[in-house]
């Protein structure tokens, strides 16, 4: 009876460590880095992280008149996303096939000038741009499936770049190269460095590090605590890189990147700094022959 009871509760506490509470990201995509070239027939490269080798996935069979300062990719969905960078009357959410490179357009976006586009944990569409209705330099968010657009407030300077951190946090980069961290609540932006070089494009790294990126393809890391930069390399592949457009793929199910790398596992949001997360779990067999699986939880405060 005991080995019946044991194996039963064997049996529920794998059900309790197996089953997901969200969806993975895809592992294919997630942390891998991109770029996305400025051509009428755009090329879809994947960035070998340590040597700067450059395989080209795709070159997209769509033309596009103007090209795109700004591209994320959602690592939850498997895909690529941009705004193309046109007036208000042209511009278009648009789509990155992550196996061939192939672009699809989507709704159309009434924003002049997309010239930084960024994707937060869950799914939010964060651009800045040159003009939104009455307001330039705008900080907006976009709804992915019918492409509206909502002012959310003025940028304090023109941004070329937007970045969410490993842990959540949302940071803007200007072109004059000063760095913010904004809150996504307030949208406030908070001055907090410089960076060294010019910064067409960036995203963060698996590591916390800023990866940025110049029209030439020139990679760097830059460490936001210090503002200490280091080059990496420029980006090897032939025809050489023209871009405003880099990424790092990251999730968009409400996990941070440092939760979707570590399977799920609990993260402190928002704070650049990890939490433990430790599941114990004991089996207690009475004499009766009643039964009591018990857990405890420790987990990071809010």
């Amino acid at each position: 009876m005991f080995r019946k009871i044991s194996a039963i509760a064997a049996v529920l506490v794998t059900g309790l460590i197996a089953t997901p509470t969200t969806a993975l990201a895809t592992p294919s995509a997630l942390g891998n880095w991109y770029v996305l070239t400025w051509e009428d027939y755009p090329r879809l490269i994947q960035v070998d992280k340590t040597t700067g080798v450059g395989t080209l996935i795709g070159t997209s069979t769509l033309s596009l008149s103007d090209g795109m300062a700004g591209f994320d990719v959602d690592a939850t969905a498997g895909v690529g996303r941009f705004i193309s960078y046109e007036d208000e009357t042209s511009a278009h959410l648009y789509t990155v096939n992550l196996t061939n490179g192939q672009i699809t357009q989507g709704p159309a976006t009434a924003v002049r000038h997309v010239t930084a586009f960024d994707l937060g944990n869950n799914g939010e569409i964060w651009i800045a741009a040159d003009q939104l209705d009455s307001h330039q330099n705008a900080f907006a968010k976009v709804n992915k499936d019918t492409g509206v657009v909502t002012y959310l407030a003025d940028c304090p300077d023109r941004i070329s770049a937007l970045a969410t951190s490993p842990a959540g946090v949302l940071y803007a980069i200007s072109y004059s190269r000063t760095l913010y961290r904004v809150n996504t609540s307030t949208y406030v932006f908070t001055e907090v460095g410089t960076t060294p070089n010019s910064i067409m494009a960036s995203d963060f790294d698996t590591n916390g590090k800023l990866i940025s990126m110049d029209w030439d393809g020139a990679i760097s890391s830059i460490d936001t605590s210090s503002f200490a930069s280091t080059d990496l390399f420029t980006v090897n592949i032939s025809p050489a890189v023209q871009s405003e457009a880099f990424a790092v793929g990251g999730p968009t199910n409400g996990q941070t990147l440092t939760q979707a790398l570590n399977g799920g596992g609990s993260e402190l949001a928002n704070t650049g700094t990890d939490d433990l997360r430790n599941v114990g779990l004991g089996l207690l067999l009475t004499v009766s022959g009643l039964f009591a699986v018990t857990y405890s939880r420790r987990t990071q405060k809010n």
